[in-house]
């Protein structure tokens, strides 16, 4: 089994106990604990912390991952990165707090009048991005040793366990909502202290100050400089939505936005899985000039984060009647939202791990130029269709903005490489999926909400895995299939 697939199935499988906690806090009791304002003030805060984490980093994560082949001749080089990298990501948070702290009137007065409560905790925004990049840096060093999955159950699963610590203690009365929002906001302080301890306890950091770049200093400035803008664009396309509904129409939209969006969100397990494994790897491919490693790798990644996506979609879709049915009735309004966004999620499973390819590549610069166009674009849009339409608006205009950003990079890659992800069996599992939704339309909706979904779920899955595993549409599925029926009968 390869390294790709081994600590894949691994990071799946934390991040599908990851979407499970998450569905926990954001789907059953947030909309039941808190507000739509206060899950408003908590997806904006995340959203701000998001975006400006990203700019204090000065594309520190992207560094490490390009960059960690040329110093991994020994435990010094390695080092001498890390401290690099270190040193940039603090110099950075510095940069970002004095500005924070000078536009911090102006960050008032836009929210102010339509979110008051992010309006009164903004500050609280400082403490996430501190830790966040924090995290974001050892999780990249991380990932560059293929060391994956101790940062992924830390992301993925402590930081949410932290979250719904303190849901239920603000629900039952221990804590206030005040302290429930420092809780938010150092979450990431526990993942962070864990991942250094667990690198220092494998001896992949040490306590020399050294920084030796090997010549190569203006070789990674030039990468981080464009690197840093073009993955700020692409974070901010992700999250802008959400502070423009808040700076719009109001934070209670966000967090009915933010609710509905989580169930799209679902689909991208597959993707962060396997990016986090495949990153390193084609860094190093791409080094070599391997081109058809990186080809192999490409087409891989997209039919098996498709195969997943589908899946996942079709039981969302499904059962949407049934989501509904346990939300409280203001987040009806959040359907379309979930449809829209996820269509868009499967297009950008679909085209496989592009945007990796295009980073750690020569052309690494070509990434900021499709970004810059699509954020100005979608700003534009989103200020247009949010106040007319509303959260939908919001999600048809970031349906479009990603459906448009994979397609130039897919074709981008095309031109320069002459590879692309899709194959005769991109369409078999569409097909597949066609039939599985075709299939539940004929089903009736049953009264008891746990036996609708069970008996509605177990169909769709057996008919899905079963045509899937049948027509062989993803040879390493069909492999980890026969694998597990050989351990079953022995």
């Amino acid at each position: 089994m390869s390294e790709i697939r081994k600590q894949g199935i691994a990071n799946a499988a934390i991040s599908f106990i990851g979407i499970g906690l998450g569905y926990l806090y954001t789907g059953l009791l947030g909309p039941y604990i808190f507000t739509p304002e206060q899950i408003g003030l908590t997806s904006t805060l995340m959203a701000v912390a998001l975006i400006t984490s990203h700019l204090s980093r000065f594309g520190a994560p992207y560094m490490a991952i390009k960059f960690f082949p040329q110093f991994s001749g020994s435990a010094r080089e390695r080092q001498s990165l890390h401290n690099f990298l270190f040193l940039l990501t603090t110099l950075g948070f510095f940069v970002f707090l004095i500005a924070y702290l000078f536009f911090q009137p102006q960050i008032v007065s836009v929210f102010g009048k339509r979110s008051p409560l992010f309006a009164s905790y903004n500050r609280m925004a400082i403490i996430m991005v501190a830790f966040m990049s924090l995290f974001e840096l050892y999780m990249a060093y991380s990932r560059a040793l293929l060391r994956t999955v101790m940062p992924a159950f830390l992301r993925d699963i402590l930081w949410r366990l932290i979250v719904i610590a303190g849901m239920l203690a603000y629900y039952f009365g221990y804590i206030s909502f005040d302290a429930f929002v420092y809780i938010y906001a150092c979450g990431f302080a526990l993942p962070t202290l864990v991942l250094v301890l667990y690198l220092f306890y494998f001896k992949e950091l040490g306590t020399q100050t050294h920084i030796d770049l090997k010549g190569n200093r203006t070789e990674i400035f030039k990468y981080g400089r464009y690197v840093f803008i073009g993955t700020l664009t692409t974070i901010t396309i992700n999250e802008v939505d959400k502070l423009m509904i808040s700076g719009l129409i109001g934070e209670g939209y966000t967090g009915i936005y933010q609710v509905a969006a989580f169930f799209s969100q679902v689909l991208l397990v597959p993707s962060r899985a396997i990016l986090t494994v495949a990153a390193p790897l084609l860094a190093g491919f791409l080094l070599n000039n391997e081109i058809e490693k990186v080809e192999r790798i490409y087409k891989k990644s997209s039919i098996n984060q498709l195969v997943v996506g589908l899946f996942l979609f079709v039981g969302i879709y499904i059962n949407l009647h049934n989501i509904f049915r346990i939300l409280p009735p203001e987040y009806a309004q959040g359907s379309s939202v979930i449809i829209f966004l996820s269509l868009a999620k499967l297009f950008d499973l679909a085209t496989g791990v592009n945007g990796e390819i295009i980073l750690n590549s020569k052309y690494f610069r070509f990434d900021l130029y499709f970004n810059l166009s699509l954020l100005l674009l979608i700003i534009a849009t989103d200020y247009i269709v949010i106040p007319i339409y509303g959260i939908t608006g919001a999600a048809m205009a970031s349906a479009a903005i990603i459906l448009l950003y994979n397609g130039a990079k897919s074709f981008f890659l095309w031109r320069v490489y002459h590879i692309q992800p899709f194959s005769a069996k991109t369409l078999v599992i569409i097909a597949i999926a066609l039939i599985a939704i075709g299939i539940n339309l004929l089903l009736p909706v049953l009264d008891s909400l746990l036996l609708d979904i069970a008996y509605r779920s177990a169909i769709m899955s057996i008919l899905f895995i079963g045509l899937t595993i049948w027509w062989k549409v993803s040879g390493d599925m069909n492999e980890v299939f026969s694998k597990v029926i050989m351990r079953i009968k022995t």
